[in-house]
């Protein structure tokens, strides 16, 4: 595992290269469905009442 990779999962803020660098390797089309099934999600649980989280 690289060490920007390891940075961003122990917690501390990445760098714009790190970011760059792990987004680069996401197919936005498999961000889409997770996002997609997120907002599913979401929408179950009720987490948005009166347009916010929390109600």
């Amino acid at each position: 595992m690289s060490k920007r990779l390891k940075n961003c999962i122990s917690g501390r803020i990445p760098k714009v290269d790190a970011v760059r660098d792990l987004l680069s390797r996401i197919n936005p089309d498999e961000i889409r469905s997770i996002h997609e099934e997120m907002i599913d999600i979401i929408k179950r649980n009720r987490v948005f009442r009166e347009g916010v989280i929390g109600g």
